[in-house]
């Protein structure tokens, strides 16, 4: 303000350069300042209309940098610009609104300005951002001449739009083109492959980042290893870890989720510590990815551990921290270590709320669930699918039947919540839990009526209801369904042969076994883990050969009568 001041009086303030240099300081530190400047200017040019538009935008105010263009294009005294439009077009990603971002297409058009590079790139990346990936191609195949930002531009857009085929075949039309793969258009493929699970053509985007010479791009590398562990390679990926010879704090965050994801939580787990003696830093995703793999271990000490690291990093006040660290002491079943937790972080959002629902029904709490449902309706925030689904599973999983319908009910009677296929799923496997079969087939019938095609987790649900019920003629018509949509999961395999069996129908079961040997389908089995004088101990569904498998099952008995007493306790604080 001093040096305005004497810009002012030492008769500067006439100039329209000075003027805008002063309006771009103001712009950087105050908008309202520089809005009261702009104002009293009684010359505007071109960069003073350029660098307002540009700071609301960069403000993410772009209903007023709208406002402002508006005004700009009705006074039609200054001839537009390509970085004018840019700025425009950002807004329009700002506002998540593609049906302006035409409108401005179509001004882009008349104004010709379609044929500026940066323009054009940033056509395709507003229609990507807004989710209209037609208009992003059209734009891109309206070009006249592609470099590769604008090929770059449209496989991100692909990518962002889970389009990941469509992501493939463009790459072989930029190969096709002569157009040479940079930095970019490596990591995209990668992401693809990692969304595809695809290990050959990850394979092949490796060889051609050791023939490009892109083995010391550290984001093209982080996020092969990324790729690696995302598509179970994780040998791979660690082999790729132990080859850099710089890593920075993403690659040590990429390597500790891979493990973690890969369901080794104890290599994970060692991966952080060695990272706190090569280098002491920790940035938000690192905890977060160690706090995922405590969950995996399910052991407490580790995530009280876990949860130390985030205090003294300061880190414990942050939404999605605090949320990850209730989480992991839900499934290390801490359930009140959870519930401190979640009084403690100050401002939760719907997935804090969502994570807190979610515990209590993982901890056989299906009533306290519901209860924190009307709570988090209270404090003004609406159920998501997510806690949707955490409500429903509780039910589920406590046995709340009626309760649970009532509320998938309420949510198909007010449209509260865009219901997906997996809210069906657990509905039918709340009906068939209660032996209401022909009610949950009813109800698989329907699901097509609502743009959703029956999964084989809803196949699933009602074949384990139908083995539970001795009604094997539903439950044969429920495993040929899944049996088109995962013939290699052994789950419907073992199901359904229980189901024969338990009728009596044994030529049926001996079937069920003779097509696992055919398609040679691999056998997974349930098991639990159990930390004992600080080792770890898998006990298998059925094994009676292990050294404790006694004292195992003799401990599961008293486990099931103690939760019958803490249900009918529970039903009766409740009633």
């Amino acid at each position: 303000m001093k040096i305005h001041g004497y810009i002012v009086t030492s008769g500067f303030w006439v100039i329209t350069s000075v003027q805008n240099s002063l309006l771009n300081m103001y712009a950087d530190i105050e908008m309202e300042a520089a809005q009261k400047l702009f104002d009293e200017m009684f010359s505007r040019d071109l960069i003073s209309w350029s660098v307002m538009i540009g700071a609301y935008v960069q403000s993410e105010e772009a209903e007023v940098a709208f406002r402002l263009f508006r005004e700009m294009v009705t006074k039609n005294e200054i001839e537009m610009d390509g970085q004018i439009m840019v700025n425009v077009i950002k807004a329009c990603i700002h506002l998540g609104e593609s049906s302006i971002g035409r409108l401005v297409h179509g001004f882009v058009i008349r104004r010709g300005f379609v044929y500026d590079s940066f323009v054009g790139n940033s056509l395709i990346d507003m229609y990507s951002k807004c989710h209209d990936i037609e208009s992003a191609s059209k734009s891109f195949r309206e070009m006249p001449r592609r470099n590769v930002v604008w090929w770059n531009s449209l496989l991100s857009g692909f990518v962002s739009n889970d389009k990941y085929l469509e992501a493939l075949l463009l790459f072989d039309s930029m190969w096709n083109a002569g157009i040479d793969a940079d930095g970019v258009t490596l990591v995209n493929l990668l992401q693809t492959c990692k969304h595809l699970l695809d290990p050959i053509h990850l394979k092949s985007i490796h060889l051609i980042i050791i023939q490009r010479g892109y083995e010391v791009n550290d984001l093209v590398m982080n996020s092969l290893i990324d790729a690696y562990a995302k598509c179970n390679l994780i040998t791979l990926a660690w082999s790729l870890f132990n080859q850099m010879k710089r890593r920075d704090t993403v690659t040590w965050s990429t390597m500790i989720a891979g493990f973690t994801h890969c369901g080794m939580p104890d290599e994970a787990i060692a991966v952080f510590q060695e990272m706190n003696q090569v280098q002491n830093k920790h940035n938000v995703i690192t905890v977060l990815n160690l706090l995922e793999a405590c969950s995996i271990s399910a052991d407490l000490k580790r995530s009280q551990s876990a949860h130390g690291i985030a205090i003294r990093r300061g880190m414990e006040a942050d939404v999605a921290v605090g949320t990850a660290i209730l989480d992991m002491y839900s499934k290390c079943g801490a359930i009140e270590a959870s519930e401190r937790v979640f009084d403690q972080i100050p401002k939760k959002n719907v997935v804090s709320w969502s994570a807190m629902i979610a515990a209590y029904g993982m901890n056989g709490l299906p009533h306290y669930a519901l209860a924190l449902v009307d709570k988090m309706r209270a404090h003004g925030l609406r159920p998501n699918p997510v806690t949707t689904l955490s409500v429903l599973s509780a039910c589920n999983h406590g046995g709340l039947i009626e309760k649970g319908l009532l509320f998938f009910q309420e949510l198909v009677q007010d449209h509260a919540v865009e219901l997906r296929l997996e809210h069906y799923s657990c509905v039918v496997d709340l009906l068939a839990r209660a032996g209401k079969l022909d009610t949950a087939m009813e109800l698989i019938k329907k699901m097509p009526n609502n743009g959703l095609k029956p999964g084989a987790s809803a196949w699933g649900a009602l074949l384990s209801a139908c083995r539970t019920h001795g009604n094997s003629e539903l439950g044969s018509g429920a495993f040929s369904h899944i049996l088109e949509l995962e013939p290699s999961n052994s789950a419907g395999y073992l199901l359904a042969s229980s189901m024969y069996a338990a009728g009596g129908l044994w030529v049926d079961a001996a079937r069920m076994r003779w097509l696992v040997r055919g398609r040679g389908v691999r056998m997974v089995t349930g098991y639990s883990l159990v930390h004992v004088n600080d080792k770890a101990c898998k006990f298998v569904a059925g094994d009676k050969h292990h050294s404790f498998s006694g004292e195992v099952y003799l401990v599961s008995e008293q486990l099931h009568f103690c939760m019958k007493i803490d249900k009918m306790h529970e039903e009766a604080v409740f009633e």
